[in-house]
């Protein structure tokens, strides 16, 4: 953005690296895909890959233009850090890089943490069991541990070294890594020296030493990233947001997503069993198990289907490169049909197409709704509230972050977990009765109360509650409406000192 600043203005400079960063991490994407399956597959094989990814929305899900947050560098260095440590067996470069793409993962966010962790335990296991690869794979767990140490000094304050967190880059991570090598390394000079048994006794030893020490730091992680914050927060909030969605649930509430993600699945297990027939190496297996352990982490929470997605890219590339003629149509005409078959976009749109059936049968629009839902987040609707004297707003949880961009002022509550004692609040006060919902928002100083149409729902607040009334424009007494030209979706209101029962009561 600031190299943009130099020849447009800020507004515009911001526009343009919202385009631009998306852009430039899917072509990084795309190169190390597509790279890594030339090494393994072919050219071909790299250039069907780049075709699938082109139109892999599953996979692209977080490298959407307009979007700039960690998600997508996340699953940029994990995505490709595992074909590297598939490749780290027979080089040992792989192994450095491997590690260091996952220390970077590691560093920005703990998402990518269980995907990272299964893949390099099995990585660690195969290593010991087989007795091949041993320098490649410690290479990736010693690089990943330094990276992780030169994180957490440059950008953690030494006042705070000793502060441990749960969701985010602090000590007790950095030992459990620095243990994870220690178990890697141990466990490769034993299996040289005594065999295989003593060798996986030993790295299963070091490993729960290390996670032991982690835990000992902070015993409350053990119940994950979120185990510092308030229990509360979940059945109000993170059980209902889209990234903790299971599969069964997409197939219930998103069939659009959740088609093309058990189509991946199939033809990413189906070409993965049909190469390990061919070519049952270490890479392989490795593979096979880190695509079936990111495959069960997606069918738990939405949040890993574009890891699983990405995963599958290179062997149903490879599969695809590998169709040959029959005596009726050309290879060519065949490696076609596949990758028609099997694009994420063409399956997406047949559902959009069959979903839409029902909807002009009884006369429903989904994609009006969907508009209306898209025009609550549109910056232009936020050109009203703007111009307003600051102060703080309560609105739905989630137009929080687009109340700080957009405009001076302050926002309630906002969909970040870290916020837990703000959507508690929030969450008591969409869930009341409008008379009780006003004097809350009296107490914490709330000065404008904003409602969309296109969010006419948050959980836990019922046909009564003040969030309800508010979307079916049942405006209790308390709330000044706010008229402004060009207000679009929103709708404003100044909280006065009146505080009746609600007229819609």
């Amino acid at each position: 953005m600031l190299l943009f600043q130099e020849v447009m203005t800020v507004q515009n400079a911001e526009l343009a690296a919202r385009v631009a960063w998306p852009l430039f991490l899917t072509f990084l994407l795309m190169l190390a895909v597509s790279s890594l399956t030339a090494r393994r597959s072919g050219h071909l094989a790299a250039l069907i890959s780049v075709a699938l990814l082109a139109y892999a929305d599953l996979a692209l899900m977080q490298f959407r233009i307009g979007r700039i947050d960690h998600h997508s560098v996340m699953i940029l260095c994990t995505a490709p850090g595992i074909l590297l440590l598939c490749d780290s067996f027979t080089r040992r470069a792989s192994g450095f890089a491997a590690g260091t793409l996952f220390g970077i993962a590691a560093a920005v966010g703990y998402e990518a943490l269980p995907v990272i962790l299964c893949a390099s335990g099995l990585a660690a296991l195969l290593s010991v069991a087989g007795g091949r690869g041993r320098e490649g794979i410690l290479a990736a767990a010693i690089t990943f541990a330094s990276v992780l140490t030169i994180a957490f000094v440059i950008t953690v304050a030494p006042s705070a070294w000793l502060q441990n967190a749960c969701d985010a880059l602090s000590m007790n991570l950095v030992i459990f890594a620095w243990g994870a090598a220690a178990a890697v390394g141990a466990g490769g000079a034993v299996r040289q020296r005594l065999g295989i048994a003593p060798a996986i006794a030993v790295l299963g030893l070091v490993t729960l030493a290390g996670i032991g020490m982690a835990l000992a730091s902070e015993p409350r992680c053990i119940a994950g990233p979120l185990g510092l914050i308030d229990p509360a927060i979940g059945p109000i909030w993170l059980s209902h947001i889209d990234e903790t969605r299971s599969i069964p649930e997409l197939l219930v509430e998103e069939p659009v997503l959740a088609a093309p993600a058990l189509l991946t699945f199939c033809a990413g297990l189906y070409f993965l069993a049909a190469q390990t027939r061919s070519r049952r190496d270490e890479y392989q297996i490795l593979m096979v198990g880190a695509f079936l352990a990111t495959s069960i982490l997606a069918a738990t929470q939405a949040k890993f289907l574009p890891y699983m997605s990405l995963l599958a890219v290179p062997p149903i590339a490879a599969g695809i490169a590998g169709i040959g003629p029959t005596a009726r149509l050309s290879a060519t005409s065949r490696r076609l049909i596949a990758f028609l078959a099997l694009n994420q976009r063409i399956v997406m749109g047949a559902m959009v197409l069959l979903m839409s059936v029902p909807d002009a049968i009884h006369g429903r629009s989904s994609a009006e709704a969907e508009k209306a839902a898209k025009d609550c987040y549109a910056p232009s609707a936020y050109a009203g509230l703007a111009s307003l004297p600051p102060g703080l707003v309560f609105a739905h949880i989630n137009l929080g972050p687009y109340i700080v961009a957009y405009t001076p002022h302050a926002a309630l509550a906002g969909p970040y977990h870290r916020l837990d004692t703000a959507a508690i609040e929030y969450h008591a006060i969409a869930s009341a009765s409008p008379h009780a919902a006003l004097g809350r928002l009296q107490r914490i100083g709330v000065r404008y109360v904003l409602s969309c149409s296109g969010l006419t729902r948050t959980p836990g607040a019922g046909p009564d509650s003040f969030f309800a009334h508010l979307a079916n424009g049942e405006v209790p007494d308390g709330l000044t409406p706010i008229s402004l030209q060009g207000e679009g979706a929103l709708k404003i209101w100044e909280v006065t000192e009146e505080t009746g029962a609600g007229r819609g009561d």
